[in-house]
Formats: structure tokens, C-alpha cells, sequence
């Protein structure tokens, strides 16, 4: 089964907050552990068997803090596929559901802009062509004010010059260039970005002021090019993802732990029609992932963790037909 959202469906629907990520929360089979977390829960499967995808690039997290936004852009998506079961092989090895939204489609008559504010965050996207109606450029952002906002509310409300101060930031981008070739084909660059900060911080010489920090970028080179009745599409993904914990006293870093991970992905597929009654998909796949720990303690810059790295390749090949 697949649900798909666009349009009013993504943008007005109560509770998302303009959000269309999280329209999926309120689909049939989806419930969360936590009332207002932000995980779908997917007919009963833990959230990390859910998979996360912008156009087909796979992302390590959805939303920022866990209840916040999405680490997309809102009008950076056009469509929001959802399958709660049963997806397509070429989404590959998850057993609970995916969620998969797609790019808008670049508009290609003029310049446009927009943006936003409220009391988290402020975000902008601006879409022009280049060079005429072949190439097209679209960037977008956000960036929250949310830990300036609660440092503020603590200096008036806190009657101690040394109360810890509370730190909620994120930051999250994407950007596209799309350009179209003479022969019907056409390549296109997706980059994007998110970045979340928790912790707190004070005045006291005594408090270790800590910060957990993660992030993730990925950028993709895309190639299409339609063939008979059916499309080729081959791509190249670069990933780098960082999970860290940070502690400093006095302004000196006193510990600091990171997980980081990188990827490089190709694939190569094929969609179409063998047949008036047969649809036909077939692609092949390989990943190549490389993880490291490292921790720093005090003075110590050596450690038991600065040595275990994980590395992997994985290769898939899948074929489906409808």
C-alpha cells in the first residue's frame, strides 16, 4: 500500500504546523511512543526500522530535537510517499515503513522567493533559472533562535546570575542545480543539511557546561535520461554523519565524544513498461561506510575508543515486476 500527500494535504492539515513530514503522523497504522515525539511508529515496528528519504537519498533523522520540524524545507517538497508495509525493493532492507518526499519540481518561468518567521525559527527558499529555461538553482534554509529566546526568558525569570542556561539549536539546508541536455536527459545536484545542539550552559566556574551535538550532510549527483518506455537513473551519494558529546569547564574542553560515519553510494536503475500490462523495475546498488569513535578526556589524548573503526561495503542487486 502507499499513501501519497501534496499539496492541501501536506501544508493545512491541524496539528503539522505547516510541517508536511509530519502529515505522516496522523495517517492510519502510525502512533508514537511518546504523545507529540515526532518517530512515527509503523504498525507496531520500532521507529529505527522506518526508513527516511528525500527523493530517494536516504536521511539519518526526520525531524530536529526529536519533536521539532522537519530538517527539510516545506516548500522544498513536493509529494510525500508513505508506505506502511510492503514498500517497493528498491528501498531495500527495512522491515517497518518508509517515508519518501519528493522534490518539487523547479519552476522554470522566473524568479521566486519566499520566506518565513515565527517564535522558533526563521526560514527562506529562493528558485530562479539560469541561463535560460535549462538550468535551474534552488536554495533554502532554516535556522531556530530558540536557545537566544530561552537565555533571554532566564535572565529576567531567574533570580541567581548563575542559573544554567538552556541550549536548543538547529540549522538545516538544502540546494539544488538542475540542468537539462540536449538529448532529453537531464543531471541534477541535491545537497542538504541538519544540524541539531542541546545542552546547557552557566556562569559558574563549577559547571561543566555540556552539549550534544548531531549532524548529517549528503549530496548526490543524479543522472536521467528516458529510454523507450521506460527511464534510466544512476547517482553518486557522498553522506557524512556526527553524533558528539562535548563538556568544557572554565572555556576548557574537558571531555568531548564523537561517533562519526561516512558513506559513498552508487546505483543504477531502470523503470518502465516491458509490457501494456507489466511494469518492470530493475537496479543494482553498492555503499561503502567507514565509522570511527574517538574521546578525549582531560589531557588525555589518547584512549581505548580512538582506536575501533568499523568499515563496510555492501552491494544489492533487485529486480520486481507488476
Amino acid at each position: 500500500a502507499r499513501h501519497s500527500l501534496a499539496e492541501q494535504e501536506l501544508r493545512e492539515v491541524p496539528g503539522t504546523m505547516g510541517d508536511p513530514f509530519r502529515a505522516i503522523m496522523l495517517l492510519p497504522g502510525v502512533s508514537t511512543m511518546v504523545s507529540g515525539l515526532a518517530y512515527p511508529v509503523v504498525r507496531g515496528s520500532q521507529p529505527a526500522a522506518t526508513g527516511f528519504f528525500v527523493d530517494g537519498i536516504q536521511v539519518p533523522f526526520l525531524y530536529h530535537m526529536g519533536i521539532g520540524h522537519a530538517v527539510v524545507h516545506p516548500e522544498f517538497i513536493d509529494v510525500i510517499d508513505f508506505y506502511p508495509g510492503g514498500a517497493p525493493t528498491s528501498y531495500g532492507r527495512f522491515l517497518g515503513g518508509i517515508v519518501d518526499g519528493q522534490i518539487s519540481r523547479p519552476r522554470e518561468d522566473r524568479f521566486h522567493a519566499s520566506g518565513y518567521v515565527d517564535l522558533i525559527n526563521a526560514g527562506a527558499l529562493v528558485e530562479t533559472p539560469v541561463g535560460g529555461a535549462r538550468t535551474n538553482v534552488t536554495l533554502s534554509g532554516r535556522y531556530s533562535y530558540t536557545g537566544w529566546l530561552i537565555g533571554r526568558v532566564v535572565d529576567w525569570t531567574s533570580s541567581s546570575d548563575n542559573a544554567p542556561v538552556p541550549q536548543l539549536d538547529f540549522w538545516d539546508y538544502q540546494g539544488r542545480v538542475e540542468h537539462k541536455l540536449p538529448n532529453d536527459g537531464r543531471l541534477r545536484l541535491v545537497a542538504l543539511g541538519a544540524s541539531d545542539t542541546f545542552g546547557a550552559v552557566s556562569d559558574d566556574p563549577e559547571f561543566i557546561d555540556g552539549f550534544v551535538r548531531m549532524l548529517f550532510h549528503r549530496v548526490e549527483l543524479r543522472y536521467e535520461q528516458t529510454a523507450g518506455k521506460g527511464q534510466w537513473r544512476a547517482g553518486l551519494t557522498w553522506g557524512h554523519d556526527a553524533l558528539g558529546l562535548e563538556g568544557y569547564q572554565r572555556d576548557a574542553l574537558v571531555v568531548d565524544y564523537r561517533l562519526r560515519s561516512n558513506l559513498l553510494r552508487g546505483r543504477v536503475a531502470w523503470k518502465g513498461e516491458l509490457t501494456e500490462a507489466v511494469n518492470l523495475g530493475i537496479g543494482w546498488e553498492l555503499e561503502h561506510r567507514r565509522g570511527r569513535n574517538t574521546l578525549f578526556v582531560d589531557q588525555l589524548s589518547e584512549s581505548a575508543l580512538n582506536a575501533p573503526r568499523a568499515n563496510a561495503t555492501l552491494s544489492g542487486m533487485y529486480a520486481e515486476a507488476r
